[in-house]
């Protein structure tokens, strides 16, 4: 019986941890706080304000006041978006949408202003529109900040004869809402992206490499380009994030495994049917031949596969021995294509592993092979063997000639 109390204590224990938390601060009167684990942060509602039945969770906390005529919610959208002016027409869009969404008339964005205190830029959005053909007049003030991978939005919806009282609700979130993680340090991923597998690539303007704490939607991205996963030995991924509810523009270079002939002008049209079967099976039938691409110092390939949802382009370069680098563009929500970007990041393309990552053709062996393969009219190819023969020949003939004395009488 004993075993059996201590089971279930261990059970209810274990379901505390797992749901989300509310904690109460010290004092007198009870102090709510609300726990949103994948926001890092703890929530303080005001006085007499309440959160209605499936209004919290770890991803989204929405409250009102006791009468109800002020509304608030805090949430967060994927990817960390600095606050700009070219961001701010994403979630001017998105906040107007949700307006919209909740039948809201004559929607008007009246303020955008990107605005920085304590070293913390925020993104203020007001609103204003109304209900009832015009019969009822409300306002909409947002905020949006970086926090931990992600952006931070806090919105508060009333009449607009209690704007200036939703006005101080909205800052008293801002003042006393707890972080245990603040929005991460970027400024050390725009410009190049450096894989472990001995290669890298100058990025466009406005990329990225992500964060870790944006590894969860960073591999949902990597499930549309078609691929398993993300590996962090062998792959680089970067974004080209605009902020809103959309999917930003994506790449990602990993290692692959393929052995090749040298691809040059030469062999390329004998590879390229390989390459194409190896990485699309039965599809390649169907598929375009690829296009020639510069990568870097050598020649690669580059297709267009057909794809859901967005343009996804691919290109595959040999380097080193038996490996291939192995690139994905995907173009985002936003935009229509990222054909430009995704062949600047190829030109940019420097191998690092041994040898600068030359691509050997396998010695004298291999590079007789290449050649019956690929050249069998170079001269540099000819002549050696032309020379060969000759001597061979040669060989034969002097053999021929000279007969050994014991057969001379007959």
């Amino acid at each position: 019986m004993r075993r059996l109390e201590v089971l279930f204590a261990a059970l209810f224990a274990c379901v505390l941890l797992l749901a989300p938390q509310q904690v109460f601060g010290e004092g007198d009167e009870e102090e709510e706080g609300y726990v949103m684990n994948d926001l890092r942060a703890t929530v303080f509602l005001p006085e007499k304000w309440e959160v209605p039945p499936g209004g919290w969770s770890d991803w989204e906390l929405r409250a009102k006041s006791e009468k109800g005529d002020i509304e608030m919610r805090l949430w967060f959208t994927p990817f960390q978006v600095p606050p700009t002016d070219e961001a701010a027409q994403a979630w001017v869009k998105m906040h107007s949408t949700r307006l919209a969404k909740h039948s809201a008339e004559n929607i008007e964005a009246t303020r955008v202003e990107v605005t920085e205190s304590e070293g913390q830029k925020k993104l203020e959005m007001d609103f204003s529109f109304s209900f009832e053909s015009g019969a009822v007049k409300g306002v909409y003030q947002a905020v949006a900040f970086e926090g931990y991978g992600k952006v931070v939005h806090l919105a508060i919806m009333s009449g607009d004869r209690n704007a200036a009282e939703a006005l101080e609700i909205r800052d008293h979130f801002l003042a006393t809402t707890e972080w245990t993680k603040g929005a991460e340090d970027l400024s050390e991923r725009w410009g190049k992206a450096v894989s472990p597998a001995s290669f890298e690539h100058t990025l466009p303007d406005g990329w990225r490499t992500f964060a870790m704490s944006e590894l969860g939607p960073v591999a949902e991205l990597v499930k549309k380009t078609g691929q398993d996963r993300f590996e962090k030995d062998t792959c680089w991924a970067a974004i080209k994030p605009v902020g809103g509810e959309i999917d930003p523009d994506f790449m990602i270079f990993c290692q692959g495994g393929l052995l090749l002939d040298k691809v040059d002008e030469y062999s390329w049209d004998g590879i390229e049917p390989m390459v194409r079967g190896k990485f699309f099976g039965d599809n390649s039938v169907d598929m375009a031949v690829a296009d020639k691409v510069v990568v870097g110092n050598r020649l690669g390939f580059f297709y267009h596969p057909p794809a859901r949802g967005g343009e996804t382009l691919m290109a595959v370069a040999p380097y080193e021995t038996g490996n291939v680098v192995v690139g994905w563009a995907r173009a985002g929500t936003a935009t229509g294509s990222v054909d430009d970007d995704f062949r600047s990041v190829l030109s940019s393309s420097r191998f690092t592993g041994p040898n600068a990552g030359e691509q050997p053709v396998g010695g004298i062996g291999g590079w007789f092979v290449y050649s019956i393969r690929y050249r069998p009219t170079n001269p540099l190819f000819i002549g050696p063997v032309a020379l060969v023969l000759l001597s061979f020949l040669g060989i034969i003939v002097l053999l021929a000639r000279h007969k050994p004395k014991e057969f001379e009488d007959y």
